[in-house]
């Protein structure tokens, strides 16, 4: 967890649950766009796009042909976008790629609503 960036190591052993503020979170969508953008343009097949949302997010990291980048990317898919695609109500459009900022965008503040409701102390889901 420390390694995907959810934990911080203190200095006497414990560890802290990483602050993941509207910031960070920008950042971390901003380099995920990018990245998807760029598979999503230059090595994805528009006949082989899953319908299935996480689906689509998982081809596209399978599709990446540079190992660093596909690692950013699985990281950002299973940590970041599985949470934001649960915690909100909605389907992905068949022309993702008209729509990949303002998409990831709505994950990004699912993301942050439910962080809200977690620091708030309420019970989710």
């Amino acid at each position: 967890m420390e390694y995907q960036g959810l934990v911080r190591r203190l200095p006497n052993n414990h560890v802290r649950v990483a602050e993941l503020s509207g910031d960070c979170l920008d950042h971390i969508f901003e380099l995920g766009l990018a990245l998807e953008a760029e598979v999503l343009e230059k090595w994805a097949d528009p006949e082989e796009l899953p319908d299935e949302e996480l689906e689509f997010h998982r081809y596209l990291y399978e599709k990446c042909p540079f190992d660093f980048q596909r690692k950013m990317l699985e990281t950002f898919t299973e940590i970041y976008l599985c949470f934001g695609i649960r915690a909100r109500d909605h389907k992905l459009e068949k022309d993702p790629a008209g729509g990949l900022k303002a998409y990831l965008e709505e994950i990004k503040q699912a993301i942050i609503k439910e962080r809200g409701k977690i620091n708030a102390g309420v019970k989710t889901d």
